[in-house]
């Protein structure tokens, strides 16, 4: 049984969530007595506006459908999820990745979006980073030599403050409602807001700054998810935010087979950024092709793919 508030028409849309009527409802609701001995973390990355909704400057086809998944897998499990986690992408007017911080001298305009620069593009002053110029040919060089992706100018997206940078309504009240029936405060995580690297995991950028207090490994958030019995992986984009940040669980988990064997991907909880392609229509970089390949990587490891409709 879902709440009364719940309707699947309105998750492809905006509003302001209806609190009044959540805490109520979630008030009487009675919680079942499950066994409190097995902690379940719900990890939902990045399911914001300005991925999932129709109308995002950054829409990731499938995650209408995505989210209606999450709130149902929420709905279904209200009392076997003990914490649910949600990180925010969270961006400025100047960073590496906005078009803002280049200059194409061909068209004497910013690059359009989905344009891939290679430090050969720089070298040959194809592309001019309008700041951190040594800095910008050093971070697309690391992230060739790294085997990273190649550095990728993106729509302006979730930016801090604005509609898109929040939650989806919808998914928020279904985190909201298990957040009063079970008693236990969700926890949200920003990313992204370092100018000068791409961020996609929630744990650790593209490319690391020792310097940035956010620009290292976040072992304490670490630590606190896999100290879970069960870790639930769900959101946008399967290609990119949501695959950095399994790949930077994996690296730490190194073959641990019981630890990697507590994560469980919900495949249908998540879709991939389309396709790259040139102007004659040829795929340039298959985002869809990379998150299958890294999702079999992952099941192969030792974590489990399920269905969000397979009960905890």
């Amino acid at each position: 049984m879902f709440p009364s508030f719940f309707d699947e028409n309105m998750v492809s849309t905006i509003y302001e969530p209806r609190f009044d009527l959540i805490i109520n409802e979630a008030s009487k609701f009675k919680q079942l007595k499950e066994n409190k001995n097995v902690k379940v973390a719900l990890f939902i990355i990045d399911a914001q506006n300005s991925f999932t909704n129709p109308n995002g400057s950054l829409f990731v086809q499938g995650s209408v459908q995505d989210n209606i998944n999450i709130c149902k897998f929420i709905y279904n499990n209200i009392n076997s999820i003990t914490t649910c986690f949600a990180s925010l992408d969270s961006h400025l007017p100047y960073q590496i990745f906005s078009p803002l911080w280049w200059l194409n001298t061909e068209t004497k305009k910013h690059p359009t979006p989905f344009t891939l620069i290679f430090s050969n593009d720089i070298k040959s002053g194809k592309y001019i980073p309008l700041f951190e110029e040594k800095e910008s040919l050093e971070y697309c060089e690391k992230l060739e030599q790294s085997g990273k992706k190649v550095l990728t100018i993106w729509p302006i997206h979730t930016m801090t403050g604005t509609i898109g940078q929040n939650i989806n309504s919808s998914v928020y009240e279904a985190i909201l409602f298990h957040s009063i029936v079970s008693k236990n405060q969700p926890v949200f995580l920003q990313k992204g807001s370092i100018p000068n690297t791409e961020n996609y995991s929630v744990l650790s950028p593209e490319i690391k700054k020792e310097k940035h207090p956010n620009g290292k490994f976040n072992k304490e958030f670490y630590n606190e998810l896999i100290s879970y019995d069960k870790i639930y992986i769900c959101g946008e984009a399967s290609s990119h935010c949501v695959m950095e940040t399994i790949i930077d669980i994996q690296k730490e988990i190194n073959n641990d087979k019981h630890l990697l064997n507590k994560i469980y991907i919900l495949e249908d909880c998540m879709s991939p950024v389309s396709s790259v392609k040139d102007n004659n229509g040829n795929i340039i970089v298959d985002f869809p092709l990379i998150a299958n390949q890294a999702l079999m990587q992952f099941k192969n490891s030792g974590m489990n793919l399920v269905k969000s409709t397979q009960k905890i």
